[in-house]
């Protein structure tokens, strides 16, 4: 009697075996919940790429449609690889990443009907739900993504039983008992595991509108428009305790330039040594300070410490010997009371008394005038921020649109600004009074985390002020805005602003 042999069998693979239509059902819910949070940051045409194609593979497991031949989805890859990088100009980073992988997972979606290929698009819906806290890490965000954790484990787990039919109520039960499971094995690698010092990719805070936080040149309307992106730009721990909100001036690009419609930055050597005036002790901190992309250091107003590959430039910007594109952490000093530039060149004051004659006519008239009336520089600067004060200015996130005489447009007609209508149009009324004058910016103010006990400060809290030079004093700085909204500079930006302009709503 023989005995039958299998070794001749051939031996099948779970992974191999065609999926029942529920699964791959599941898996285009799991896939959708996984991706739709996201849709605010992928660009229109990834988003459409998405629902077309687990629509098509929905209609395609209905067996309404044909399935989509490799030699038609090869060229679709290689489109979608290309469309992203025209998109971002890379392939890397927060935003280009999340892109492709958002367009790869739709077109492996495509080619699903293996086990196997659900497996692997399981697997990735897991590592989305893990992305969304590259974008928010709220306690709205990880309850969201904790509750599509479930929803995953649960395709994870129809996708591997044998019998079609569902108890959505048992299976959601299940996988919160697995995930639960989890948690203990969670908070212990939390504890453990160190702190990677920077983004998992390159810059973090990429924007595809084109601001990603200061810039070097500033002109009406750009630091209003940065006000809307409440992105965090750095965060402060300070070794005692925290300075006044209305001494918090973050120290940025220091603009000496203007042409009549923008100021921007005068290129100007490094110190040797820092020449400071002091009169109190130092504040120090230690600033956490995320990528931008630029070149500038971020530090209270007055900085009096270099830090690791960096250098002061004559005009106290801290700057950074190459872009800041990872995390940055360093440790900083500062002076709150200080006196700086009593023995400025006469050069560089000539540049900040420069003006061009042919623009704002009314504002170089009236500083001209101002001039003539006063003796005293401190008695010119009253005058203006009275003027500012006592007159109808009003400070607003959306000053009206201003044409070639921007300044007269402003001073003298529209009167609504934000705070570089009113850094810029002091600073130029300074130099037609005959008093050297510059723009800062930066940001003001910052928000304490209680938690943490840390300051945060946002790109929201971008600011712009003037600093003019004053013989036996130097460079002294002058906040207008302080004179037109003082609740901006003591109580932050959002008390500042009507009901219908708040950044936090």
């Amino acid at each position: 009697m023989k005995t039958a042999s299998h070794n001749n069998l051939p031996i099948r693979s779970i992974a191999d075996e065609i999926v029942s239509r529920s699964s791959i059902f599941a898996v285009c819910l799991c896939f959708l919940i996984s991706i739709a949070p996201h849709f605010r940051n992928l660009p229109l045409w990834v988003s459409a790429i998405v629902m077309i194609s687990v629509g098509w593979r929905c209609l395609q497991n209905l067996d309404k449609i044909r399935e989509i031949p490799k030699w038609v989805l090869i060229p679709l890859v290689l489109f979608g690889g290309i469309g992203v990088f025209a998109e971002y100009w890379t392939i890397v980073g927060r935003d280009a990443g999340l892109a492709l992988l958002a367009v790869m997972t739709s077109f492996k979606f495509l080619e699903s009907r293996r086990h196997r290929d659900l497996l692997i698009l399981v697997f990735l819906c897991y590592f989305l739900i893990a992305t969304h806290f590259l974008f928010s890490q709220s306690i709205f965000t990880a309850g969201l993504m904790f509750a599509t954790l479930i929803v995953i484990t649960a395709t994870l787990i129809t996708i591997n039983q044998r019998d079609d039919r569902i108890d959505i109520k048992q299976l959601l039960t299940s996988s919160a008992r697995l995930v639960g499971l989890s948690v203990p094995l969670m908070l212990i690698l939390f504890v453990l595991v160190p702190r990677v010092p920077g983004p998992l990719w390159g810059i973090s805070n990429e924007q595809r509108g084109g601001v990603t936080g200061l810039s070097d040149h500033m002109s009406p309307g750009q630091i209003s428009n940065l006000i809307r992106n409440n992105q965090v730009a750095f965060r402060v721990d300070f070794e005692d305790e925290v300075p006044a909100q209305s001494m918090l001036y973050w120290r940025g690009p220091v603009m000496a330039n203007y042409n009549g419609t923008r100021w921007y930055r005068a290129r100007r050597k490094g110190l040797d040594r820092l020449n400071l005036t002091v009169t109190e002790p130092a504040v120090k901190y230690t600033v956490t300070l995320e990528p931008n992309g630029e070149y500038w250091l971020l530090a209270l107003d007055m900085p009096t410490k270099l830090v690791p590959d960096s250098l002061m430039t004559a005009d106290f910007q801290l700057v950074s010997t190459k872009k800041i594109n990872d995390l940055m952490r360093y440790s900083m000093e500062s002076r709150l009371a200080y006196q700086v530039g009593e023995n400025e060149s006469l050069k560089y004051l000539q540049l900040t008394l420069d003006f061009p004659a042919d623009r704002n006519p009314e504002t170089i008239s009236l500083g001209k005038s101002l001039a003539q009336r006063f003796d005293r520089a401190e008695d010119i600067i009253d005058a203006v921020l009275t003027m500012y004060r006592e007159q109808e200015y009003f400070y607003t996130l959306q000053p009206p649109a201003l044409g070639v005489d921007s300044v007269d447009e402003f001073l003298f007609g529209t009167r609504r600004g934000f705070c570089e209508h009113y850094a810029g149009s002091f600073a130029l009324l300074m130099r037609a009074a005959g008093i050297p004058s510059r723009v800062v910016t930066g940001y003001q103010g910052g928000e304490y985390n209680d938690v943490g006990n840390y300051l945060i400060v946002r790109q929201s809290d971008a600011h712009a002020w003037t600093e003019v030079w004053l013989e036996n004093k130097g460079w002294v700085r002058i906040d207008p805005t302080a004179a037109v909204s003082p609740s901006r500079i003591e109580q932050g930006l959002d008390n500042a602003l009507s009901d219908d302009e708040s950044v936090f709503r």
